[in-house]
């Protein structure tokens, strides 16, 4: 415990101290900025996530899929009716 109160007291003192306080402070402000440019890029990448996919029915155990963005319009299967009809004549 004296080794403690020495090094404060005796070592850590004067220029050595101030120059101590200067860096820490530079670090303490370079992690919270990467912090933040981190949870600032997770949030764009979510965005942009929930634009380029929609919600499904969470009935169905799928909870997203993929949207259209190219403006195709999907093709229509006929239904089952139909191809029945169709086989039939």
């Amino acid at each position: 415990m004296d080794f403690i109160i020495v090094f404060f007291r005796d070592i850590l003192s004067g220029p050595l101290y101030i120059a101590l306080v200067v860096v820490n402070t530079i670090l303490i402000c370079s992690c919270i900025g990467y912090l933040g440019e981190n949870y600032l890029n997770r949030k764009k990448s979510n965005a942009q996530y929930e634009e380029t996919h929609a919600a499904v029915n969470s009935n169905t155990g799928v909870s997203v899929a993929p949207t259209n963005n190219q403006g195709v319009q999907p093709v229509q299967q006929p239904s089952a009716i139909q191809q029945n009809n169709n086989s039939i004549q």
